[in-house]
């Protein structure tokens, strides 16, 4: 249900139901890839697995294990369907553009992967560039572009060449929202570094008080950005309004989906699916939100 929470923010205008369903599937791939390479894949199962979405062939299945293999079909289904359907109703074959997307993710997942566990802590700005596309924001956003399909020419196709600076700055929010909402949690679990160690490795900081001091900094460095996003609004683009407006939506709502994580006095991810989807809508026209 939190994939589809997130496409509800990214594009709610009941017009777009299906591109909500179609991006739910691209999304829900995508949390499993990235388990895959925090937790489960070793370095060279992780390499076979990179190598066989590069070539975006059946039969580079055959080197992967098992648990791959069902990951890989998926994927290699779901976006042939995306695909096909956005060839079907808007006219235009980007297999190559959805396939693109996805191998970046791989490489940059796979890169995330060989600096982990060789006990390399990058820098922020390292992290931060690497994680943008590990965020799946660039892929978020180029099936949106195309499933929407208003405005899409072949012109600000080729501004998706590389990824405008609109979808950086909406996947940096993102990526910093996440990790202020899920850090203490992962480093529990001895998961990747996220940008609040890498700012505290970069400053050798290791007190709690410290940390604090370094989710201050991440919260200025998502004002800074919204503040950049907001230039990109007002700057003249041959990107349609509304891919625009799906990077603006995709930054809000990873604020709803984590600042819980961040301040325990908002409502979590859960709280949002029931209202949004099973209670009922009060005689005041608003689900009821439950705060903790």
């Amino acid at each position: 249900m939190e994939c589809f929470l997130w496409t509800v923010g990214i594009f709610p205008d009941p017009r777009h139901s299906s591109c909500r369903i179609e991006l739910t599937k691209a999304i829900a791939i995508l949390l499993v890839i990235d388990d895959i390479y925090d937790s489960y894949g070793s370095l060279d199962e992780l390499a076979l697995f990179t190598d066989a979405v590069k070539r975006w062939d059946l039969g580079a299945m055959d080197q992967l294990p098992e648990y791959m293999k069902i990951c890989y079909m998926a994927l290699y289904n779901t976006t042939n369907d995306i695909a096909y359907r956005i060839l079907k109703e808007h006219g235009w074959s980007v297999i190559e553009d959805l396939k693109r997307t996805w191998m970046d993710i791989f490489g940059a997942f796979l890169a995330e992967a060989y600096c982990f566990k060789g006990g390399h802590v990058p820098s922020l700005e390292e992290y931060l560039t690497n994680a943008v596309t590990t965020g799946g924001t660039y892929m978020a956003l180029v099936h949106a572009f195309f499933l929407m399909g208003q405005g899409v020419t072949r012109e600000n196709m080729a501004m998706l060449k590389p990824y405008p600076n609109i979808f950086s700055c909406s996947g940096k929010i993102l990526r910093l929202w996440d990790d202020l909402g899920t850090a203490r949690e992962e480093q529990e679990r001895g998961d990747n570094a996220s940008s609040i160690e890498c700012y505290k490795r970069e400053r050798e900081m290791d007190t709690v008080l410290e940390d604090e001091a370094c989710r201050k900094h991440i919260r200025q460095m998502i004002q800074s950005l919204w503040v950049e996003l907001n230039g990109e609004l007002v700057a003249s683009s041959a990107l349609p309004l509304s891919i625009i407006k799906a990077a603006f939506n995709l930054s809000r709502t990873a604020q709803v989906i984590y600042q819980h994580g961040d301040d325990n006095k908002t409502s979590s991810v859960e709280d949002h699916v029931q209202a949004l989807l099973f209670r009922p809508v009060s005689s005041n026209g608003h689900a009821q939100i439950t705060m903790h």
